[in-house]
């Protein structure tokens, strides 16, 4: 997910996945993107920040493949989608 601070969010909903030690997606970002969301009215997406974790943690074919935080985030995305109809 993409957000520059000023897109409308207006019916956007989604999950959110991120490394705190992610130097392409600042924390800050998804912060300020998941408020804008709340103020929204949006209470359909969730955003997970893992610490220590760098971008592109779930590619385990990468040197910063975290184990523990991809099956999290798997797992937190297919309850995401069976609570939303998608699986």
């Amino acid at each position: 997910m993409f957000w520059n601070g000023s897109t409308a969010i207006e019916g956007l909903s989604g999950n959110a996945r991120g490394g705190a030690a992610d130097t392409g997606i600042p924390v800050d970002t998804l912060t300020q993107l998941e408020a804008a969301l709340k103020a929204a009215g949006n209470t359909r997406s969730e955003f997970v920040v893992y610490p220590d974790t760098p971008h592109a943690f779930y590619a385990d074919y990468r040197p910063s493949y975290r184990k523990a935080a991809a099956d999290d985030a798997w797992g937190r995305a297919l309850a995401w989608f069976k609570r939303h109809g998608v699986a």
